[in-house]
């Protein structure tokens, strides 16, 4: 069977967020997937009170989802950013890590978490994770050791990790999370679904207006073989981009 996911970067309530919304959404209305890991989701009662962002998409999707809390601003007024996982199929929360976090380096100042759920498609369990890493590179590299340990931990046949790594293909966290550096005795083993898709081409992800690096990515393993890869949320409307992330969209083969 196969399956199409995304990985996407949402930008909070960066403006306009009104019309950053219709465009987000009409980003997933076109690509129909399956599953969807979202980073910097906010939940801001200045904003909404009643609403996450998670919550503002998937209503107008048509899809279900599940928002986590990573990083508390303020506690009154109430203001978050975490993670989400939607879906178009039935799924089950698997809960959450929180990722190692450094008071003494000043990017890594934001707590960061790892998120999964069980997602049932056509009767195979997939294990589905998404996550947004550090932006110092010693942090990266203690949230991918962090992140393969605990994605090892379920016994998912297939397993699907997506997100912003904040991270570039050639630096550590992303080589370690593919199998090819050893950090601590702990070694990933994902394939990276934009490589095997496109190979030579760097799929760069930010910013949207002149992407020039990667800094999303869809990972596969065990059952699963990625046959198409692609980055949406390209285009702008009156010059206003979805989010200042690409997309990464994948269909994978199980």
């Amino acid at each position: 069977m196969k399956i199409k996911v995304m990985t996407y970067n949402i930008w909070n309530y960066n403006e306009p967020w009104d019309v950053r919304l219709k465009l987000i959404c009409e980003v997933i209305d076109s690509e129909k997937p399956d599953i969807i890991g979202l980073q910097e989701v906010r939940f801001d009662e200045r904003r909404n009170a009643e609403q996450d962002q998670a919550e503002q998409i998937a209503e107008r999707v048509g899809m279900s989802y599940i928002y986590q809390p990573a990083h508390i601003y303020s506690e009154k007024p109430r203001v978050e950013e975490g993670l989400a996982i939607m879906a178009k199929h039935p799924f089950t929360p698997l809960g959450y890590i929180k990722l190692t976090r450094d008071p003494g380096d000043r990017r890594d100042a934001h707590q960061r978490i790892c998120l999964g759920a069980s997602v049932k498609v056509n009767g195979r369990e997939i294990g589905f994770f998404v996550t947004h890493f550090s932006l110092s590179h010693q942090a990266r590299v203690r949230n991918a050791v962090e992140t393969v340990k605990y994605v090892a931990g379920f016994r998912h046949r297939v397993k699907v990790l997506v997100g912003d790594f904040n991270s570039p293909p050639v630096l550590a966290p992303i080589r370690l999370l593919k199998g090819e550096k050893e950090v601590d005795g702990v070694k990933g083993f994902f394939v990276d679904a934009w490589e095997a898709a496109n190979p030579g081409d760097p799929g760069c992800t930010f910013p949207s207006r002149k992407p020039w690096i990667r800094l999303d990515y869809v990972f596969v393993s065990g059952e699963a073989k990625a046959i198409e890869a692609h980055l949406a949320g390209t285009k702008a409307r009156k010059g206003v981009y979805p989010s200042d992330h690409l997309a990464i969209v994948a269909t994978l083969e199980i």
